[in-house]
């Protein structure tokens, strides 16, 4: 059974056509998607099959396996930078991330200053 990057991967390579040797339940179109819209040549068709979510999965793969032309495509999948900040406010108000991030809006910059100089005593006393 293939994963998600493996179909991606045949529609980049186009070594194989998943389609004629297993069933579409492995086949996610939101990652699909999410994938081929990191690259220029393959935007306007990840947009395309976001247009059209009701289409089965084996149509919206053959559309992108044949229409999108074969080359060795990779991205690094785009992780979530932690900011220093957040980690503070969230242990100092016991916040989870969108809490926290909604205070960091509010917070000045002395304030955190304040609440990381706090935190950061507050560790050597427990030692």
């Amino acid at each position: 059974m293939s994963n998600a990057f493996d179909w991606i991967k045949s529609i980049h390579t186009k070594n194989q056509n998943l389609l004629e040797i297993e069933d579409t339940k492995s086949y996610n179109s939101y990652i699909t998607n999410k994938s081929l819209s990191h690259h220029v040549d393959t935007l306007l068709f990840a947009n395309e099959m976001n247009m059209r979510p009701h289409l089965d999965k084996d149509i919206q793969y053959t559309f992108l396996y044949r229409g999108i032309r074969k080359a060795n495509r990779f991205s690094p999948w785009e992780k979530k930078e932690i900011d220093d900040n957040l980690k503070y406010v969230k242990k100092y108000y016991h916040y989870n991330n969108d809490k926290a991030y909604q205070a960091l809006k509010l917070l000045s910059k002395e304030q955190l200053l304040y609440i990381r100089n706090k935190l950061e005593n507050f560790d050597v006393d427990e030692k």
